[in-house]
């Protein structure tokens, strides 16, 4: 029995319990363990609402709990000593360390080891500290905290260890002997800080999945990429080197394993895929450096083996492929050389960053890999030219232009080349560009109609460069013709004086006419695709 506290008991297992009757046992008091001590079960509470009570360790005492440890509504398990000072002897935890909603376990400095679940969903629970934190359950444990924070995090044994929210480590995580940290698609591991790391044991040429460290899911890290060095991204399997004179400044890469980017074919089989691990790179745009080309040097890190991340695609053909979007055609294929020792791929090119990059097969590459898309003036009109180094079932790209109001319209269809390895090369004439900034992207459409969208190509168009926009007869009762339009697709929409759409006609050529009959007498403004006149309906 520990002296001075009559209500408590001091056995194998370790219940310190306030009752609504207790007299003797002041709200908020700690009870300090002493020496090194082992217990089976060790639980923490108070069943009085107006009660809290304290669990503390002597200092240098560390503490063995066999089975559970609980912490109740009402408890507080410090790891420090109950004078406060910091603790960072042992605290080793063979089954469940729970935290319900109200109680608190501050980690502070002790070396904290838990073999079951950590169960800390509510308010107040479970408080990561500097001390190490480890996992060597060696079957599955999850994690269940909101948004938990570490400093050094390890995971000694096999099997799935599962994340229910995020968990940031400013330290170090390493995994090790067959551990496998699954985030899930919703939850991220965040490496935050220059210092932090993360390690994931690969053994040698041992096939084994059993073996080494792994992490499934989502891992974020973010550099500021300001000078001509090598920057590896808290070692998450990323190293760029921008080699300037321009710099992206702050980056931010998530990498993805476990998941890859998969088409369809026309005849519904699987059309080819990627390795299972990709980088979404997001360049912060405070100078427009997303849409810059820079110079840089890339290495991808893949797994060949324990948890080979390469499938079916051979390595000596592995080739670097980057896309606009997330898991979105069309792919660029940017090349790369092969080092199969290091388990790398390495580029240097001239390319922009922001966007997702993977690995496929470049005998056997991504749905249409789109390598250009520009625009230029000619007089009154815009060239779009675009080039593929290779499609997959491609049926063709439609045009598409907006003035900026979110609103695209199609200017025409080229046909595609469906299956090809060979390069080719796209135009398109838009005859009828409107004054100010005219915005062009290409849907690309496959054969079974999956589609996808290239980057926006924008241009200026000149005041007075485009054709004016000719309405007759003014004043009109029922038929409105338009002209003054160059060829292509068009879509005139006319407005009230309150600036309501009142009507909407397509058509495809220079010039159309449409019925306003119905219209109530006023005056009324046209508009097609930029270009603004108005009429009298009588």
């Amino acid at each position: 029995m520990l002296a001075n506290h009559k209500v408590c008991f001091f056995r194998k297992s370790y219940t310190k319990n306030v009752p609504n009757s207790a007299t003797n046992v002041a709200s908020g008091s700690t009870t300090e363990f002493p020496n090194n001590t082992t217990l089976y079960d060790l639980t923490v509470n108070a069943t009085n609402k107006t009660t809290s009570v304290a669990v503390a360790r002597q200092q240098g005492a560390s503490l063995t709990v066999n089975n559970n440890l609980y912490v109740g509504s009402k408890g507080n398990f410090t790891t420090k000593t109950a004078g406060g000072a910091n603790n960072p002897a042992a605290i080793i935890i063979a089954g469940n360390l729970t935290v319900v909603d109200g109680g608190r376990f501050d980690q502070g400095t002790a070396a904290l080891t838990v073999g079951g679940n950590l169960d800390s969903p509510g308010i107040g629970g479970f408080t990561g500290g500097d001390g190490n934190l480890t996992f060597n359950g060696k079957n599955t444990q999850t994690i269940n905290i909101n948004s938990l924070r570490a400093n050094t995090i390890f995971f000694t044994n096999p099997g799935s260890k599962t994340l229910t929210s995020n968990l940031t480590v400013t330290g170090s995580i390493t995994l090790t002997n067959g551990a496998r940290l699954e985030t899930g698609d919703l939850n991220t591991l965040f490496l935050e800080g220059s210092s932090a790391s993360l390690v994931e044991q690969f053994v040698g040429d041992d096939d084994t999945d059993n073996i080494g460290g792994y992490v499934i899911g989502n891992v974020v890290s973010t550099q500021n990429l300001s000078t001509s060095i090598r920057y590896e991204f808290n070692n998450i399997g990323l190293a760029l080197q921008p080699y300037g004179p321009e710099f992206p400044g702050s980056v931010t890469v998530k990498r993805i394993t476990g998941s890859n980017v998969q088409g369809v074919s026309s005849n519904g089989a699987l059309a080819p895929s990627s390795i299972l691990r990709q980088y979404v790179v997001t360049v912060a745009n405070d100078a427009g450096q997303r849409d810059i080309n820079f110079d840089l040097g890339l290495t991808f890190g893949y797994r060949d083996k324990q948890k080979n991340e390469l499938g079916a695609v051979p390595e000596n053909r592995l080739t670097l492929f980057r896309s606009e979007d997330y898991n979105r055609p069309p792919y660029q294929k940017l090349g790369g050389i092969v080092n199969a020792s290091s388990n790398s791929i390495f580029l240097r090119s001239t390319f922009k960053l922001n966007g997702t990059f993977t690995l496929g097969d470049g005998n056997n590459p991504l749905p249409v890999e789109l390598v250009a898309f520009t625009g230029q003036l000619e007089g009154s009109a815009v060239r779009l030219n675009w080039a593929t180094a290779s499609e997959k079932n491609n049926k063709g790209f439609e045009v598409q232009r907006s003035t900026g109001d979110d609103q695209w319209f199609p200017l025409g269809f080229v046909d595609g080349h469906g299956s090809t390895s060979q390069r080719n090369a796209y135009t398109l004439v838009d005859a009828n560009a409107p004054e100010g900034k005219a915005y062009y992207r290409l849907r690309q459409i496959d054969n079974d109609g999956t589609e996808s969208f290239s980057p926006v190509v924008t241009i200026a168009v000149p005041a007075g460069n485009a054709p004016a926009l000719v309405l007759s007869p003014v004043p009109t009762p029922d038929v409105l013709n338009i002209s003054g339009l160059g060829s292509g697709a068009h879509v005139a929409e006319v407005y009230d004086m309150m600036g309501k759409r009142v009507l909407t006609h397509s058509f495809n050529d220079q010039t159309t006419s449409v019925s306003v009959a119905n219209l109530p007498s006023g005056l009324y403004v046209v508009q097609v695709q930029g270009k603004k006149s108005k009429f009298v309906k009588q």
